[in-house]
């Protein structure tokens, strides 16, 4: 038959539900025919709501990625989905690009839901297509390295274009980084045509070395497309013969050792 009197609030029953943003302290007193009651008191704890944070990952296919939980305070628990578990880093190996689900309870609160993707490079396209005497390698976009299958796999000095051009006959692979990830196309046989039809030609290339103009003197008088290609395989000039006595002139040329192929 009494009367209740809450502070800090304005309750007069025997119970409140107060929200507090801070752990707060609340006071309250009994009256009953006039006679007040010592003072009681009770605290509602306020605890604070944890985050955590999880980094994204990439992954080439095959490979497998340790995802890793950061709490904002540490003693909780951890619940990831998909999967279910209840450690602070899994391992996963998606076959496709996934989001991992992650919430962190401390003290009764949740934290926010977490999400980390973990994205699936594409492998490089490994496949390649030969024109002529060059070899290209049919994935753009990416950084390669060009290989002598005949020496063991030895890389190919400056040879890191999209397109080769070999100085001789032989077989090529070409290694191919395409974000990370990393294949190796299989070895193509290059067999480099005007070689043996030079012996046929009867053609005299002088002076050698020069710093200018390139004599041709071709007593055949073929007609026969030629390339200057320099010591990485890269075709510096062009052209066509179709007189018995021409000139080339690569005076604009870097010193260096350079090769003529020939062919009709």
């Amino acid at each position: 038959g009494g009367t209740y009197d809450w502070s800090p609030g304005s309750g007069s029953g025997s119970s409140i539900s107060p929200s507090p943003s801070t752990t707060t302290t609340y006071t309250v007193t009994y009256t009953l025919a006039g006679c007040t009651s010592t003072a009681e008191t009770g605290t509602v704890i306020v605890n604070p709501v944890p985050t955590v944070s999880v980094a994204d990952q990439s992954i080439c296919p095959g490979e497998s990625a340790i995802l890793t939980a950061t709490p904002s305070l540490s003693g909780g628990t951890y619940f990831w989905s998909p999967g279910g578990a209840t450690t602070a880093s899994i391992n996963v190996s998606p076959l496709t690009t996934t989001n991992y689900f992650l919430v962190y309870t401390l003290s009764g609160c949740d934290s926010p839901t977490e999400i980390s993707t973990v994205t699936v490079l594409p492998n490089p396209i490994t496949s390649v297509t030969v024109l002529s005497n060059q070899i290209t390698s049919n994935q753009s976009g990416a950084v390669y390295q060009w290989l002598d299958c005949n020496s063991a796999f030895a890389p190919i000095a400056s040879a890191t274009s999209q397109t080769y051009i070999p100085i001789a006959s032989g077989s090529y692979a070409v290694q191919i980084d395409l974000g990370g990830c990393v294949d190796t196309s299989v070895c193509t046989p290059i067999i480099l045509t005007g070689i043996n039809a030079l012996n046929n030609f009867s053609i005299t290339l002088y002076p050698n070395p020069t710093t200018g103009l390139i004599y041709i003197t071709n007593l055949n008088k073929l007609n026969f497309d030629y390339d200057v290609i320099d010591i990485v395989g890269k075709i510096v000039c062009s052209g066509k013969i179709t007189s018995e006595k021409s000139s080339i002139n690569i005076s604009e040329l870097s010193n260096g050792i350079y090769f003529l192929k020939v062919g009709k």
